[in-house]
């Protein structure tokens, strides 16, 4: 999946922001790059949210940007093994709610 610039700019902005990340040094950066890049490949999979979604629906005030940057705050606290035993049911959740609205527009299509 291909990200704007402008999206990756906003998505680390987010996750810095959630990790407590107030410094600005060209490592820290890069990492916190790769983290969120990670974080949208993982999450955009584990709901099942459609690519050209994902980063309106990362973004957005709500449940998915919420497990975007918790994943994001574990990953950057070498604890991303616990994300998803916390987080099962919000995962589990989320995915239901983009399986109903994809299936909607699949049948509004026809």
């Amino acid at each position: 999946m291909e990200i704007s610039g402008s999206d990756r700019e906003e998505l680390c902005r987010l996750a810095k922001q959630k990790c407590k990340i107030s410094w600005n040094k060209e490592e820290t950066n890069a990492e916190v790059t790769d983290m969120v890049e990670n974080a949208i490949a993982a999450l955009t999979h584990k709901l099942g949210i459609r690519d050209e979604d994902a980063m309106e629906e990362f973004k957005a005030p709500g449940m998915a940007r919420t497990l975007f940057e918790n994943y994001c705050m574990y990953d950057w606290s070498n604890m991303l093994s616990e994300f998803e035993s916390n987080y099962r049911k919000e995962i589990l959740t989320e995915r239901h709610r983009y399986e109903v609205k994809y299936a909607k527009e699949t049948e509004n299509v026809q």
